[in-house]
């Protein structure tokens, strides 16, 4: 079911922690604030496997045009030309980024969501598991 709160409010996690990731390990950190954000936001969500993944996808697509709008922002005030840019192979850039990021934050969602169903079950069933 779709949960456009929920994909609203795992977007925003996801945007801060890429940008507050970046800005402490490099891109790296970008790629790791996806996978986290993913994590945390699908974590927070009642959803199932299928709900959760598709989910996380929307969120990292979304977090994606943020970030692509924000490079091609920097991109114009640093002096380069929109158009020599998406011609000059920045268009394919920003399309592998979004699907990276789609990729990256709907694995993210998965575990998130795997997470939650195992800590559900070692607390129903206590230590002995």
């Amino acid at each position: 079911m779709f949960k456009p709160k929920a994909i609203l409010i795992g977007t925003l996690i996801t945007i801060l922690l890429v940008f507050i990731l970046e800005l402490i390990f490099g891109p790296w950190g970008g790629f790791l604030g996806l996978f986290l954000g993913g994590l945390v936001s699908l974590y927070i969500m009642e959803a199932d496997y299928m709900d959760g993944i598709i989910h996380g996808a929307i969120i990292g697509f979304l977090t994606g045009m943020v970030f692509d709008i924000l490079i091609i922002l920097v991109a114009s005030f640093n002096g380069i030309s929109l158009g020599l840019y998406l011609t000059g192979g920045g268009l394919l850039t920003l399309l592998v980024a979004l699907i990276v990021y789609a990729v990256l934050s709907g694995i993210g969602a998965a575990a998130g969501i795997y997470l939650k169903g195992m800590l559900k079950t070692q607390s129903k069933t206590g230590l002995r598991g």
